[in-house]
């Protein structure tokens, strides 16, 4: 699956550089955003999402090549992480990664890494979330919470799963605990920023839709219907996931609903329902 997953994520990297090569290096989102985050110079919620710019530093800051390197790496973790949470959920692994294959284009509007960070730190989590045997998961999923929440604030969602699979108020307030650590670091060494959106967006939305709405729009609200009418007949079918999937609708209603990465963990509940009603 290791060999696969490689293979698969280099021709996502691939393609994804070919159709977002006329906006990644603009300075809020994609490789050009790298520096303004460094300095301190974009605007929230992009300056604390800093896992992938802090990952850039950490490689030289050699350009374009280290950031697409970083890239692939997400897409490969996306890949990855989900083929294993897969194997925990009854579904064919391999199914289930060509699959993600198949739909994770959709998200190749804008240049952005760390919705496929988001999407494999979440996978792992919920992965060792339901196969928790021993505290030493629980260190993991400590780690992947840091490395989730500076990636992006969605990091909220492995606390919130942990509870849901195993109830347990320990692992929960240390995950939680860490989730909030990971929150204010960023917000402490950036300082305040504003937002360079509303938090209202419904007009935007319909504006921007009603020109530009195309086949990667019509995947991801034909996947958001799916997964609501999906409740109806899996209504309790892994809670996490399904608890991802409702608070990022719900989170996202008057925000943007052109940029279908903030979607992707949708996909956790998607696919899996999607193979197990085609089955």
């Amino acid at each position: 699956m290791i060999l696969i997953t490689l293979i698969l994520a280099g021709i996502l990297l691939l393609t994804e550089s070919r159709i977002t090569a006329f906006n990644n290096n603009v300075r809020w989102n994609g490789y050009g955003s790298m520096l303004y985050v460094l300095r301190g110079e974009a605007q929230a919620p992009m300056q604390y999402r800093v896992l992938i710019p802090w990952l850039w530093k950490l490689f030289g800051k050699r350009g374009k090549p280290a950031y697409n390197f970083i890239k692939g790496i997400g897409l490969w973790l996306a890949l990855y992480g989900f083929a294993m949470f897969c194997e925990v959920a009854g579904v064919e692994p391999l199914v289930g990664v060509l699959f993600l294959a198949a739909v994770i284009p959709a998200t190749f509007l804008f240049d952005y890494a760390d919705c496929y960070y988001e999407f494999g730190f979440l996978a792992i989590a919920y992965t060792l979330s339901i196969g928790y045997v021993a505290d030493f998961n629980l260190v993991w999923l400590i780690v992947l919470t840091f490395l989730a929440t500076i990636n992006r604030e969605t990091g909220v969602f492995i606390p919130i799963g942990y509870l849901i699979l195993n109830g347990g108020i320990v692992g929960t307030i240390a995950l939680g605990a860490t989730w909030l650590v990971s929150y204010i670091i960023p917000r402490l060494y950036y300082g305040r920023k504003g937002r360079y959106c509303g938090a209202v967006m419904f007009k935007e939305n319909w504006k921007f839709l009603s020109k530009h709405f195309s086949v990667y729009h019509i995947v991801y609200f034909g996947l958001m219907l799916w997964v609501i009418g999906s409740m109806v007949f899996y209504p309790l079918w892994y809670g996490p996931a399904l608890m991802t999937i409702l608070f990022l609708v719900v989170l996202h209603i008057p925000s943007l609903w052109h940029e279908t990465r903030v979607f992707t963990p949708a996909l956790l509940y998607a696919i899996p329902v999607t193979i197990k009603g085609l089955m």
